[in-house]
């Protein structure tokens, strides 16, 4: 974490992220737009399986002594992997629902500090097909939610961040039920502090640092977006209305 290859690695990142991003919300053909949703849906699958495939080949997430690759393994146990997953969905099929405020604002939040504060790169080499797809899906599911944003294909509403919070408690719903029924070694931060080197983190765990900080942060950039909106609309109304004055002026 911190490293040179990580560091180059945010930059590169960042650059290729901004100038897509540059490049996607000049097009204004829909049918194009709709081929840029699916593709971006799409790698963020393949990105997602292949580094599934490989944690659980490396038994990096179970308990499995002989590293056997079983079907319930595939399924993603942490916060961005299974959020990767349901992004991917919503990108591959078009799903056009307030809904996918969840996805969108995990995989913002959760996409950056899993980029930025990569833990498991203490843990496992830069230079392993399971660390860079890792890194890899994080960006595609930074560069999709920014596109959802950039493009208005979402348009966030002030009540949108209700979705967030019934997301999360879903989500922790399901990493009890990979600890205790099907014996993950670990799942959606339960039980387990956020950041290890936080003292705070001893006492507040994962889930409840992320649920109260993230809900805020997505109330707060809903209401902004709400506000931005409405003062955009009244711009337009006011020069709509300039206009029909200026013509019955000159009639």
């Amino acid at each position: 974490m911190f490293k040179l290859n990580h560091i180059l690695y945010l930059i590169i990142s960042f650059l290729i992220i901004l100038l897509l991003l540059i490049f996607i919300s000049k097009n204004k053909d829909e049918k194009k737009a709709r081929i840029i949703r699916f593709i971006l849906g799409i790698s963020l699958l393949i990105t997602l399986i292949i580094n599934r495939a490989t944690l659980v080949h490396f038994n990096h997430v179970y308990y499995e002594p002989d590293n056997s690759l079983k079907p319930h393994h595939m399924f993603p146990n942490s916060w961005c992997s299974i959020n990767a997953l349901i992004l991917s969905i919503y990108l591959i099929f078009d799903i056009k629902h307030h809904s996918i405020a969840f996805p969108i604002f995990l995989g913002i939040y959760g996409g950056m500090v899993a980029s930025i504060i990569p833990t498991y790169l203490n843990k496992q080499p830069f230079f392993e097909i399971d660390t860079l797809t890792s890194l890899l899906f994080h960006s595609i599911m930074i560069l999709s939610c920014f596109t959802l944003l950039f493009t208005k294909y979402y348009i966030p509403h002030k009540l949108d961040f209700l979705y967030f919070g019934f997301g999360m408690l879903l989500l922790e719903l399901i990493g009890f039920f990979q600890i205790h029924a099907l014996k993950y070694k670990e799942s959606m931060q339960v039980g387990q502090p956020f950041f290890d080197s936080n003292p705070v983190a001893r006492v507040l765990t994962g889930p409840t640092v992320i649920i109260i900080s993230a809900t805020f942060l997505v109330a707060i950039v809903c209401i902004l977006l709400n506000i931005f909106e409405n003062r955009i609309i009244k711009s337009e109304n006011y020069i709509n209305e300039a206009e029909i004055d200026n013509k019955s002026i000159n009639n």
